[in-house]
């Protein structure tokens, strides 16, 4: 892993409502697509009380600009899932 793919999972897991991130990948098109996957404490229900939008918003801005300023690495999704109960 790229120390700046590091870095990244790093602050992302520094986040308050981040509980873990990992990589999956999907084949696409003839290709493999990697997907950053980032699980969060909060629902990712918007109609659900216990939705922060603002979680979404932090996790969207921190990547984005890790991905702009920091690395060539690209990723070819965003995935945010809540914290699995069972």
């Amino acid at each position: 892993m790229t120390t700046a793919v590091a870095s990244l999972r790093q602050e992302l897991s520094n986040l308050p409502d981040v509980c873990r991130t990992w990589f999956e990948y999907a084949f696409e098109d003839g290709h493999w697509t990697k997907i950053l996957v980032v699980e969060v404490t909060c629902d990712t229900d918007p109609s659900s009380p216990g939705f922060k939008r603002s979680a979404l918003s932090e996790i969207e801005a921190l990547v984005a600009n890790v991905l702009a300023h920091r690395t060539t690495m690209g990723i070819g999704h965003l995935r945010v899932v809540p914290r699995s109960t069972g």
